[in-house]
């Protein structure tokens, strides 16, 4: 797939455009969840339920990621309480056993997967580099990490 250099950098501002807005919705929407689930555990008492058969004393969850502490039951509302929270602050989750970023989080699988590709075939097109080594990157997950760093920073 040899491309020129203005279709080759046409395709990058538009990749790193996309990864950089969608990166945004993601971090808006779990921003969004935490702020909901924080103030449901402050309106609502719930308590630690792994500690109970040890005689211990059950303690008061205050942050969301104590939340797994909780008995099954007491999780369930607070999960239909968060969803509550959830479309109140305009997220659109369809259920309490969806996570809000579950359209999100694809769309910026889908964001990160193009602007790979486009860095990809940047360092290929300019460089002496095998596509299969590079191809590699994308399945190790801190090689990945660095790789749309770089490509986020690249400007032709």
């Amino acid at each position: 797939m040899c491309r020129n250099i203005k279709t080759l950098k046409s395709l990058l501002v538009k990749a790193q455009k996309g990864y950089i807005i969608a990166k945004a919705e993601n971090e808006t929407v779990k921003q969004i969840e935490e702020e909901s689930k924080v103030k449901v555990l402050k309106e609502n008492i719930f308590l630690t339920a792994d500690h109970e058969e040890a005689g211990e004393e059950q303690q008061r969850i205050l942050k969301s990621n104590g939340d797994y502490h909780m008995n099954d039951e007491d999780f369930t509302k607070y999960c239909k309480l968060c969803l509550i929270e959830y479309l109140k602050n305009g997220l659109d989750v369809p259920d309490f056993n969806t996570t809000p970023d579950y359209l999100t989080r694809k769309t910026l699988m889908i964001a990160e997967e193009k602007l790979l590709n486009v860095g990809i075939e940047v360092i290929v097109k300019n460089k002496d580099a095998r596509r299969e080594d590079l191809e590699k990157i994308k399945d190790h997950y801190e090689a990945r990490k660095t790789m749309i760093e770089l490509t986020l920073s690249l400007d032709l």
